[in-house]
């Protein structure tokens, strides 16, 4: 069932969407390596609006919404770690510093309007597909961030915002006007 939240996001973003304009290829990007050590953290930084996710209040709950917010270093809640699915090549969960909670769909299938949040992983981890993400269609250092459960859909800062708190949500993957929905993993030092 649909939270109001997510109502009023997939409402806001459904209009004026046509299946033209939908990004339906597919190339998973295999080549792309983290440092093999297990502390390295990075900021997800949106290509359109320069910020980074984040959680929302720095909560450390489940179910605590994923928001774009200005980089800060200090703000361990800006900080994920990616590490490969379990079996799978191309495929990573990110897990946040802050809270130790994993990025997750809160929806159902098809996703397409739902707002991402943080979420413990309720099984072996590496293996819930709301928590497994592919890096697709590199854009110089830039990624189209795409939930295994539902490929054709894509990590996506509502509305295209450059505000601080805009909702990250799961949108279609456009064509063009996508710098929206590419980010770009920004090691911290």
């Amino acid at each position: 069932m649909m939270t109001d939240l997510n109502k009023e996001l997939y409402i806001s973003n459904t209009e004026n969407v046509k299946e033209s304009e939908m990004d339906k290829n597919i190339n998973i990007d295999t080549s792309f390596n983290t440092p093999s050590n297990d502390d390295t953290y990075y900021f997800i930084v949106n290509l359109n609006s320069g910020k980074c996710l984040d959680v929302l209040n720095s909560s450390k709950s489940d179910g605590a919404r994923i928001i774009q917010n200005q980089m800060d270093i200090n703000k361990p809640s800006q900080h994920w770690k990616m590490e490969r699915s379990v079996g799978t090549l191309g495929f990573w969960y990110f897990t946040n510093k802050n809270s130790g909670k994993y990025l997750t769909i809160n929806g159902y299938f098809p996703f397409i309007g739902w707002a991402l949040t943080q979420n413990s992983n309720q099984a072996i981890i590496g293996s819930d597909p709301k928590q497994i993400y592919a890096l697709i269609n590199p854009k110089s250092e830039y990624y189209s961030i795409r939930p295994a459960a539902n490929l054709v859909s894509a990590v996506d800062v509502s509305n295209s915002s450059k505000d601080d708190g805009a909702s990250i949500i799961l949108w279609f993957p456009k064509v063009t006007e996508m710098d929206n929905q590419y980010f770009k993993f920004q090691q911290i030092n």
